[in-house]
């Protein structure tokens, strides 16, 4: 779990919510897949990070952010962002959407709540996964 101020904060932006005020650290099952860009890393290990000072919009949709939610969102958005500019083959979006899941349970919140977050980006997260620069 993250926490604002401590390790976010709410910005104005016109297309973002919240800046990491610390960088993050989350495991994966994707570490077959590392790469390095300037906004995230994804290691051999499996450990995915986002630097000081990555935006997010949290978690998209009829949604509300809280503690328990943000850092699933912050690295879903990250994930979603590797997919679009082809740092991870498409193929891996259902993977990705069930690390949300995951994350999301694992930072306390309940079945119900993640399950609708969980089926909100399968429905209609395809459009926000599509590549738009790459070689995958």
């Amino acid at each position: 779990m993250i926490y604002e101020g401590k390790d976010y904060k709410c910005i104005t932006h016109p297309k973002y919510k919240y800046e990491l005020v610390r960088g993050i650290h989350s495991w994966c099952r994707l570490g077959k897949y590392h790469f390095k860009s300037e906004f995230m890393e994804l290691k051999r290990d499996g450990t995915f990070i986002l630097p000081k000072e990555y935006a997010s919009d949290g978690c998209s949709g009829p949604t509300w952010d809280t503690p328990n939610t943000m850092h699933g969102g912050f690295g879903h958005d990250g994930f979603y962002q590797a997919l679009r500019e082809g740092l991870l083959p498409q193929s891996l979006r259902k993977e990705i959407d069930r690390w949300f899941y995951y994350r999301l349970r694992s930072d306390g919140v309940n079945c119900v709540r993640a399950c609708y977050y969980y089926y909100g980006v399968r429905v209609f997260g395809a459009k926000h996964a599509k590549q738009t620069k790459g070689i995958f």
